[in-house]
């Protein structure tokens, strides 16, 4: 027994008395030890002043008449239940009692509670985040009536690879001869020019038919959807005059703009406005949530300023143009599949039917509307939850380290409350209310880093992830993440649970201080799980990193610097002439070009990644599909200067000029893979190309000279096969709108003023976008890749922090424990250099089992990792060398300093404290 001190033992003697609560046969047994348990507490506590031993002594004092108590109500039960012959747990009685117990405890030992409950929280922290955008991009449904039951209907080419819009026509065909469809309707969107108070303003406008919002199941939130009766079809024959305006048509109003054109005033209904010189009148406002979520290919954007119905019979429309968004509605019960072999058969009645048209080229095809929403960013949002799945289970195995190493410096206590009636199911759940008790306190602070934690995901987010601003933390989130706690609890507590209800009392309370616990192949296991997901998340986001790398250095075929451009629109009733609109857009880059703030000017209706380009056939007489392989194509309508201004590569020939754009002889110039297709190891200039829509017969093709071969421009994405892409004059494709593309080295305030002063010299009612630097169309290319980088690369290095923590902690409680065994070694003259490599190999070995594992397990992974990769092997062993070096060395350290901290130890002193 430790001695007593004059003060020690004043402590001591009225915890004698209180042992007289205990039960006589537990007080003759156990309470030597108990009171030289509680000496050596008082003992320890004086080096901490005076304040620490009061408070040991206090604590001590309440929990010993509470202790006493709960042994004599176990011995009580234990007999009831033996007279009585039966047995069954009550775990809801002592609750309160194992919930005080445990805050109690884990007050008493603030580090351990803190740094378990900051583990767990960072854990379940960044799995809520991540859970909040995939539960909102992925797994809401969309925000329509039944969206379930909608689907994306799209015009393919025979061989199924380039997919296209319905043209007009179909719409109304497929809908009177299909049986599968509730309702189908359509848009098409265009930029149009609103006139306001402060002059003409660009705003994006989509035309619809009638059951349009009906069939999303959308209702305005003051006003009406359209009706029958606001449909007013003007004969298309009637364009054929310039000055010809249609009468008034109804609008529904988008509701931001309803708020900054109306002030949100409840009379905006039946209140008119001025579209490209149209009057329309307000008869709702859509509600504030209200956008239409649809792949990119979608002729629809999703934020629309104003709706009106189309203001033409789409079946007097031309064939030609697949800019129609179409969406179908399933009736109750029926699959894609048959909707599928629906659509099928009324494909082959219209190839029959309309043999020497567009659609005689053309199958048709439906796919889910959430499936065409969500299907390209699932991949990323799947390996992002993948990935913080794996910092939690690090987290999980961090806090069990922790819990392990304090139940073995509560081997006594858990013997002595064994022997008072504490049986193996008590200590368990005691042990895992304590763990519950810490995994609700690391759900408050991982709910807390949550809403960080989505702020910085949003701060990266991609443009092609949608509902971004619906991501929060909702009932569906809270109670993944409370389920995430509760299986946190299980995780790290079950371990020290289950050891501590194997405690033997006889063994334990005669057991010297530096017994090695049996639980040392448990963590030893947990460390190396943690180093096999610490190697594969720092091996994933270096793979990421490549492939990050290899994107930036891709070749674009133009250079992005210093090139910014700005969307112009002209009113399309008063632009009726195809040659009015030319001579605009003509003389509007004309005069730019003369301006000393512009080194170089050009326009085109569509620019490397706005998803805005038209896909055309092209081929050359008698073998159509010899060009590409499918026979498409993108069509680039341009005005001279654009492909210099952009400094597209001049392969052989030359660029448009101003003499090609007068109707004459078509004239086209190729992408270099393109002629290369049409024409191998020839000269392409001065050949002949046949071109039209891409579901035209080879009689409609237009016959154009080549006058020019270009370096391959990246038109749609960075990664997959180059464009095939050819470039016409604008008066060949002309259309309401063009983007004007600008070289310069002004500020945008400068560029921007001298933009609006030129447009209104020419025609004050033409509404101008501001300029924005190109370089933001190709980061936009970049940035899902950039936001998986960053996520991925955020986890591995909390993964390798949570790991080398772990590690540290491991070696340094088995150099603890190991503390009489070397100073033995140290006094038969043991080298310190040779302890430091002991302890330094244990934990290197277990770093080099958790790395073999890893790797085993990225070895499985190839496969799925391939898809979010680019210009970079899964297998890539430049990654897997330098990675794998890097958390060796991490390891090294973590291992070297509780190494050399155990070589230091004092012989005398560790065979004193034995």
């Amino acid at each position: 027994m430790t001695p007593e001190g004059p003060l020690n033992s004043g402590w001591v003697r009225f915890y004698r008395l209180l042992l007289h609560l205990y039960p006589s046969k537990s007080r003759t047994e156990f309470g030597e030890e108990l009171i030289e348990l509680f000496s050596d507490l008082i003992e320890a506590s004086r080096e901490e002043g005076f304040g620490a031993t009061i408070a040991v002594a206090v604590q001590t004092y309440l929990d010993a008449p509470l202790s006493a108590i709960e042994a004599r109500r176990e011995i009580r039960r234990r007999k009831e239940r033996l007279l009585s012959g039966t047995w069954r747990p009550r775990y809801g009685e002592n609750l309160l009692a194992d919930l005080a117990y445990a805050f109690r405890s884990l007050k008493e030992h603030p580090t351990f509670a803190v740094a378990s409950i900051l583990t767990l929280g960072i854990g379940i922290g960044s799995n809520t985040a991540v859970y909040s955008v995939v539960s909102s991009v992925v797994l809401e449904p969309l925000p329509y009536e039944q969206p379930d039951e909608l689907v994306m209907l799209w015009s393919v080419s025979p061989n199924q690879h380039a997919r296209s819009g319905f043209s007009a026509p179909a719409i109304p065909e497929v809908r009177q001869r299909s049986t599968v469809f509730e309702a189908i309707g359509a848009g098409w969107s265009t930029e149009t020019n609103l006139e306001t108070s402060r002059g003409p303003t660009q705003i994006n406008m989509t035309w619809t038919t009638v059951n349009f919002f009906d069939l999303l199941g959308v209702t305005p939130i003051l006003g009406r959807h359209f009706r029958d009766e606001d449909r007013a079809w003007f004969d298309p024959e009637a364009l054929d005059d310039p000055g010809f305006r249609p009468a008034s048509a109804p609008a529904i109003v988008d509701h931001s703009l309803w708020i900054e054109m109306f002030g949100a005033s409840n009379d905006v209904v039946g209140q008119e406005i001025v579209l490209n010189g149209q009057t329309m009148e307000i008869i709702g406002v859509a509600p504030p949530d209200f956008e239409m979520l649809l792949p990119e290919e979608a002729i629809v954007p999703r934020k629309t300023d104003v709706w009106a119905v189309f203001p033409v019979d789409p079946s007097r429309l031309t064939r030609d143009d697949h800019n129609y968004t179409a969406i179908g509605r399933l009736r109750e019960g029926v699959s894609l599949e048959e909707a599928q072999a629906d659509i099928d058969g009324i494909a082959e009645w219209q190839r029959q039917t309309f043999s020497h048209e567009s659609e005689a080229n053309l199958h048709l095809k439906a796919t889910w509307l959430h499936d065409e929403v969500v299907g390209k960013v699932r991949p990323t949002l799947l390996l992002l939850m993948g990935s913080v799945t794996f910092v939690l289970l690090i987290a999980c195995a961090n806090v069990a380290q922790l819990a392990l190493a304090r139940a073995a410096t509560r081997r006594k206590e858990f013997a002595i409350r064994a022997t008072v009636g504490g049986g193996p199911s008590r200590l368990i759940r005691q042990v895992l209310t304590e763990s519950a008790l810490i995994s609700a306190a690391g759900l408050v602070v991982g709910l807390s880093l949550a809403y960080w934690g989505i702020d910085l995901l949003l701060l990266l987010r991609p443009h092609d992830l949608p509902r971004l601003d619906t991501v929060s933390i909702d009932g569906r989130v809270l109670g993944v993440s409370t389920g995430l706690a509760i299986a946190a609890t299980m995780l790290f507590g079950i371990a020290p649970a289950i050891t501590s209800s194997r405690t033997e009392a006889g063994v334990t309370l005669h057991e010297t201080a530096n017994v090695t616990p049996v639980q040392s192949g448990f963590r030893k296991i947990l460390i190396i799980v943690e180093v096999a997901i610490s190697l594969i998340l720092l091996i994933g986001s270096g793979l990421m990193m490549r492939t990050f790398s290899e994107l930036r250095s891709i070749e674009i075929g133009f250079n992005p610097s210093g090139l910014y451009t700005a969307r112009v629109a002209v009113p399309f009733f008063g632009y009726l002439e195809e040659t009015d609109r030319v001579s605009f857009f003509d003389d509007l880059t004309t005069a730019l070009g003369t301006l000393p703030e512009f080194q170089g000017i050009g326009a085109a209706v569509s620019t490397p990644f706005d998803n805005s380009a038209d896909v055309f056939r092209l081929g050359v007489f008698g073998d159509v599909d010899k060009s590409t392989g499918d026979g498409n194509a993108m069509v680039q309508a341009v005005l001279p200067g654009y492909l210099s201004t952009i400094e597209a590569w001049l392969r052989e020939g030359r660029f448009f000029e101003h003499s090609d754009l007068p109707l004459g002889t078509p004239t086209t110039v190729l992408s270099e893979s393109l002629a290369q297709a049409l024409w191998p190891g020839e000269n392409a200039t001065g050949k002949t190309a046949y071109i039209g829509p891409v579901d035209a017969d080879v009689s409609q093709l237009i016959a154009a000279e080549v006058i020019g071969v270009v370096g391959d421009i990246r038109y749609s994405e960075l990664t997959g096969t180059v464009d095939n892409s050819f470039y016409v004059p604008f008066s060949m494709r002309t259309w309401n709108e063009m983007t004007i593309t600008a070289s310069t080295t002004q500020s945008l305030s400068t560029i921007n003023a001298v933009l609006r002063r030129e447009v209104n010299r020419i025609d004050p009612e033409v509404a101008v976008s501001e300029f924005r630097p190109m370089r933001d169309d190709v980061d936009a290319a970049l940035a899902p890749t950039r936001f998986t980088l960053t996520a991925i690369g955020v986890f591995a290095a909390i993964a390798v922090v949570l790991a080398t923590i772990g590690l540290y902690g491991v070696i340094s409680y088995a150099s603890s424990r190991r503390t009489r065994e070397i100073g033995v070694r140290l006094a038969f003259g043991a080298e310190r250099g040779a302890i430091v490599r002991l302890v330094v190999g244990q934990g290197m070995v277990l770093t080099g089992i958790g790395i073999i594992v890893g790797l085993g397990v990225l070895f499985l992974m190839t496969g799925a990792m391939q898809t979010v990769l680019y210009g970079v092997s899964p297998n890539d062993p430049t990654t897997y060398v330098t990675l794998t070096a890097l958390l060796i060395a991490v390891s090294l350290i973590a291992t070297y300093i509780p190494a050399r901290r155990a070589s230091m130890t004092d012989p005398c002193e560790a065979l004193r404290k034995e």
